[in-house]
């Protein structure tokens, strides 16, 4: 039979003790680490939720954001301001009296781009650089506002067709896209299509 003596016995515990410790201090270093990890996750998840509340708020489908009310505002402001310039201004004096209402509508780019073409036949070319120019729009024949789909609660797509009469009874029509910020209610690029 095999003998075992006290010294052997010693050296044996001694080992299982040294075993034991180091297993015990991987295992709280590992515990400490997946307790970092557990903390790194709950913060992530954390800011994930707020970047998705902000993501949310943001979207025209939010619970608070009534997108069809902001569509109605907006589509009586560019029906109103696209009547005036296509039809409302047939002096000088109308053109400066409405203009700030129309630029902050329409935009003064949209504006700029608009009054040579309504002011914009001469009546005599005989007299040269201060001949006086004609407003050669009688009457707005009508304006249809479509929106597109809105990209955010920001941003969107506006068609609008305006229909009007020159002097002369010639029918015209102007169709307009619009980049358009919903939330601030004015223009921010626009490109003529007819």
């Amino acid at each position: 039979m095999l003998k075992i003596n006290s010294q052997q016995i010693t050296i044996a515990l001694w080992l299982l003790t040294i075993m034991l410790g180091i297993g015990a201090y991987a295992g709280y270093a590992n515990h400490h680490r997946l307790a970092e990890v557990q903390s790194a996750n709950q913060d992530l998840r954390s800011e994930l939720k707020h970047v998705q509340g902000k993501i949310n708020q943001a979207s025209p489908l939010a619970a608070n954001y009534n997108i069809a009310s902001r569509e109605a505002g907006v589509t009586q402001n560019l029906n109103n301001a696209f009547t005036t310039l296509y039809g409302g201004l047939h002096s000088q004096a109308d053109v400066n009296r409405n203009r700030s209402k129309l630029e902050r509508i329409l935009g003064k780019k949209l504006v700029e781009t608009a009054l040579p073409e309504i002011n914009g036949m001469v009546a005599d070319n005989n007299q040269g650089e201060a001949a006086q120019k004609q407003f050669v729009i009688q009457e707005n024949n009508g304006v249809h506002v479509g929106f597109m789909s809105p990209m955010s609660r920001y941003e969107t797509n506006i068609l609008v067709t305006v229909t009007y009469k020159l002097k002369g009874n010639v029918n015209q029509v102007k169709v307009y896209r619009l980049a358009y910020d919903l939330d601030k209610q004015q223009v921010k690029d626009f490109e003529v299509l007819k």
